[in-house]
């Protein structure tokens, strides 16, 4: 058995909050696992700074069991190995970073990291106007193997040998078991969507429309750090694995 963590931008929302605060009780539960040999990853938005905040929360014997899919899954390793993130070799992607720069004048910060590009703008409906103008961008003019994806304060641009369901296939590579998958991203065109959609899926957050995963469980009004902290609090460790307990 595994868990995959997806979010909108590297744990923000699932584990820690929009403060950066990592949740002791999470923290706490995933090193239960990971002590009863169950691999952890973490697929995130995010390059190496997630590398800091998980080595002081995870003891160091079982960072070997805890993977990274750094920007959306775009580059996978573990958190003992020393990162060397040097960006991307599509040149369709590329193409695609250089029409976005130079047509589109956004108010936002536009991020180069190599593999992914990113653009933040704290003004929802600046955000989902991007998102708009991007995906008509992305279908006009046929690039075909550019994935763009919306979360709650940024747009993620990948290629489209990323993603994270890529960081999930690598798990099952390494083990026989089930993945269990938790996201607070869950709707269409939203960065944890094909992850909850396609596994065992719990969001935290947002869920998708049909409803055949991904499924949003936690009690009315409770969401995010909180929905993630009642979904672990539900899991019960066997002597191969685990169980989530019923929910009510």
């Amino acid at each position: 058995y595994s868990v995959c963590m997806g979010s909108k931008n590297d744990y923000d929302g699932t584990i820690c909050d929009s403060k950066g605060k990592v949740s002791s009780q999470i923290i706490s539960k995933l090193n239960i696992l990971l002590e009863n040999n169950i691999i952890i990853a973490f697929a995130t938005g995010r390059g190496d700074s997630i590398i800091k905040q998980l080595r002081k929360n995870v003891p160091r014997q079982y960072w070997e069991k805890v993977l990274i899919g750094y920007y959306n899954g775009s580059y996978i390793s573990n958190l003992a190995e020393e990162s060397e993130l040097q960006g991307g070799d599509s040149s369709e992607l590329k193409k695609f970073y250089d029409m976005v720069k130079q047509m589109l004048p956004f108010g936002g910060e536009i991020i180069d990291k190599g593999y992914q590009l990113s653009i933040r703008e704290g003004d929802t409906n600046k955000l989902l106007l991007y998102f708009e103008i991007l995906n008509e961008l992305k279908y006009t003019y046929g690039f075909d193997n550019v994935q763009v994806f919306m979360s709650g304060h940024a747009i993620d641009i990948v290629s489209n040998d990323s993603g994270k369901q890529k960081v999930v296939e690598y798990i099952k590579s390494m083990c026989h078991g089930s993945v269990l998958c938790i996201g607070d991203e869950g709707r269409l065109y939203e960065n944890d969507f094909e992850v909850l959609a396609k596994n065992m899926g719990l969001s935290s957050k947002h869920q998708n429309k049909l409803g055949e995963s991904g499924w949003n469980l936690a009690p009315l009004g409770v969401s995010n750090v909180k929905a993630t902290e009642y979904y672990f609090s539900k899991i019960k460790i066997l002597e191969n694995g685990f169980i989530m307990e019923e929910f009510k």
